[in-house]
């Protein structure tokens, strides 16, 4: 995202200089200092002095703390406030060898492969307010702590907590309800596939399904994969989309063939 398009929405954000990967640190990294008070500088006014915080983190790698001082140079030319921040992956410690399993299934890979990919240091998980204070004596570390709580008191919560109803909202003709034109689709599904015949009177979950279809269809239109699992594989569901099933293995005639074969042409239309 631009600095122009962050100008302009930047009302009401709190922002700060960002992890390791972040522009600030990286161009630190590649030894350009002056690059980076600038950047820094340019954020500043962006957001404002009382939003714009110096990112701290410390999980114990190389990268955190390779342009530390560097960083906090930067905090004390700009006038820029710690802040203390840790990557919350998992909820709790003893939970770090399940998702460092979870890594592995979402990467095809074994846990005693070498090569794959996982998390270096550790405490990737919610800490409490004592065990943040306890990584670090410093002065900073210590400033960055409190200043977790001069952010949350600058939070509105007014009706951030409330339920509501985020569900996009489908044209309905006149006559029907969203369950009973969500049925009449699933009619009319059926009547172009014969070979299989679920009951339209047990579709009891229309807006979210058809959400589902939508974002399927606009996925198929680039075309991007869907993965499918759950309620997405549901025969109410087959019957009112418009091409295959990619990911439970369900016989479906219809492939996308701009992704099979290279080809710039619009995917095959489903039968």
């Amino acid at each position: 995202m631009d600095k122009e398009t962050i100008s302009q929405w930047s009302e009401g954000i709190v922002a700060s200089t960002g992890c390791p990967s972040g522009e600030v640190q990286t161009r630190l990294r590649l030894g350009h200092f002056d690059e980076a008070v600038k950047a820094a500088a340019d954020y500043q006014d962006i957001f404002g002095k009382d939003r714009y915080f110096l990112e701290l983190m410390d999980h114990g790698i190389d990268i955190e703390h390779r342009v530390r001082e560097d960083l906090l140079r930067i905090g004390k030319k700009l006038g820029i406030p710690p802040l203390v921040t840790n990557d919350s992956h998992y909820t709790y410690a003893h939970e770090a060898t399940a998702h460092d399993a979870l890594l592995c299934i979402q990467t095809g890979k074994n846990l005693s492969d070498p090569d794959r990919f996982r998390f270096d240091g550790t405490g990737y998980y919610l800490k409490s307010t004592d065990e943040m204070y306890a990584v670090d004596s410093s002065d900073a570390w210590q400033e960055g702590c409190a200043n977790t709580r001069l952010i949350a008191e600058m939070v509105d919560t007014t009706g951030m907590f409330e339920k509501r109803d985020l569900m996009p909202k489908f044209d309905i003709p006149d006559g029907f309800t969203e369950v009973t034109w969500f049925q009449e689709e699933v009619r009319r599904g059926m009547e172009r596939r014969p070979d299989q015949r679920p009951d339209p009177e047990r579709a009891q979950r229309p807006g979210p399904l058809r959400q589902v279809e939508d974002l399927r269809t606009a996925a198929r239109r680039r075309p991007l994969p869907p993965a499918e699992r759950s309620s997405s594989c549901s025969p109410s569901s087959w019957a009112c989309r418009t091409g295959p099933c990619t990911g439970c293995g369900a016989r479906r005639p219809w492939k996308p063939t701009r992704a099979a074969t290279g080809s710039t042409a619009a995917p095959t239309a489903p039968p």
